[in-house]
């Protein structure tokens, strides 16, 4: 059951370097709501000058992210996409 939910390292930019890691926990439920607290997180982020994304991305978050249309905002090309399986 846990297989099937989502992991990524959430990772935060400022002045060009990484400042700040976090594991997003395989317990958080893969939805909709997610999504939309991760964009939440970024648009914060951004305001300040930083950038959030996510790197590591299990294959089910990014597809996830992928319908929501916003992959190349939070898993931009280069990011690793991880097997589900």
């Amino acid at each position: 059951m846990s297989a099937d939910w989502p992991r990524a390292d959430v990772v935060l930019v400022a002045d060009g370097q990484r400042r700040f890691v976090v594991a997003l926990d395989r317990s958080v439920p893969c939805d909709l709501d997610l999504v939309d607290r991760l964009l939440l997180l970024r648009l914060h982020a951004q305001r300040r000058g930083w950038r959030l994304l996510l790197e590591n991305v299990d294959g089910d978050l990014h597809e996830l992210l992928d319908l929501a249309g916003v992959a190349a905002w939070l898993a931009p090309q280069g990011a690793v996409i991880r097997s589900t399986e």
